[in-house]
């Protein structure tokens, strides 16, 4: 009889245990869906161009630092591309707030005509691309626009927006605060810059021995050292051999010089013509014979 009371009080201890320890289901999200773009200061957008062989490369652009431009803006420098390149296309990233569905949803993403300085006849954007797709939290929207002589001077913008378009989506959340200042999130502007991406390893090191950086330099330099775009993109084998670039470069554009072969260099933003220089920290005795 004991031994049954202990069987009973040890079974009901068990129960109360297990009850004890059922964890609570985890909260869901409850208001409404909401489509929105990131803003943030480390954001980043692709650009794919077509090559020769039929596939497609891709140029990442992270957000310009450029202090005089807003969180929402990103320049796109598409200078890489082939020649042969007649449009790129944009990848647009659209998130979504709130919880994926086990369908397909579409939303309704509109160019601004009165913001974007991109001419509208540039510009394909299919309705029809503008879905977040079943599961997802993430949706991008290809945007083709067509590559213009007026590119290589200045970049063009596209501004687009999300708006209202039902399917348990919504535009409700329009703003959030980035380093203290309410942002707009449901606008997006885009440039599009047909010049050679200035490499980031450029900045600092490259400044001192090769100078100001401009595309004719760059081209320069791919030519001299029989070095590819994406080499000098990705960043040579050490600091070293940004050094030796920049001592060689000194001691090769004084030559030139005085033979009367002067290279000239050209500004990216005016265009003005300057003999090319290397960089201040690059000056060398140059006792090496040049080829």
């Amino acid at each position: 009889m004991m031994y049954r009371k202990l069987s009973a009080v040890a079974i009901l201890f068990l129960l109360f245990v297990v009850a004890g320890c059922r964890k609570e289901q985890l909260a869901r999200f409850t208001a409404q869906d909401a489509v929105y773009f990131s803003q943030s200061s480390r954001d980043s957008v692709a650009v794919y161009y077509p090559l020769a062989d039929g596939t497609y490369d891709t140029h990442w652009t992270l957000y310009n630092a450029d202090t005089t431009r807003r969180l929402d803006t990103i320049v796109n420098v598409i200078g890489g591309a082939p020649e042969a390149t007649k449009e790129v296309v944009l990848s647009v990233r659209v998130l979504l707030q709130g919880n994926v569905a086990n369908r397909d949803r579409k939303f309704k993403l509109v160019i601004d005509q009165q913001t974007s300085t991109i001419p509208m006849d540039a510009v394909t954007m299919k309705e029809e691309d503008c879905v977040l797709k079943a599961g997802r939290s993430v949706a991008f929207v290809p945007v083709k626009i067509k590559r213009l002589p007026v590119m290589a001077s200045k970049p063009l913008y596209l501004t687009v927006k999300l708006e209202s378009a039902g399917d348990n989506l919504s535009v409700d959340y329009g703003s959030r605060m980035v380093s203290r200042n309410k942002k707009d999130i449901l606008v997006r502007t885009f440039g599009i810059y047909d010049n050679v991406p200035k490499p980031m390893w450029w900045t600092g090191l490259g400044d001192s021995y090769l100078g100001k950086f401009s595309r004719t330099k760059y081209k320069f330099i791919q030519d001299y050292f029989g070095v590819t775009s994406d080499y000098l993109q990705a960043q040579p084998s050490s600091p070293y051999m940004i050094i030796a670039w920049g001592q060689r470069l000194y001691c090769v554009f004084n030559a030139l010089s005085a033979a009367g072969k002067t290279v000239m260099d050209y500004d990216d933003v005016t265009g003005a013509a300057s003999p090319m220089t290397s960089g201040n920290s690059s000056k060398n005795s140059c006792i090496e014979d040049l080829p």
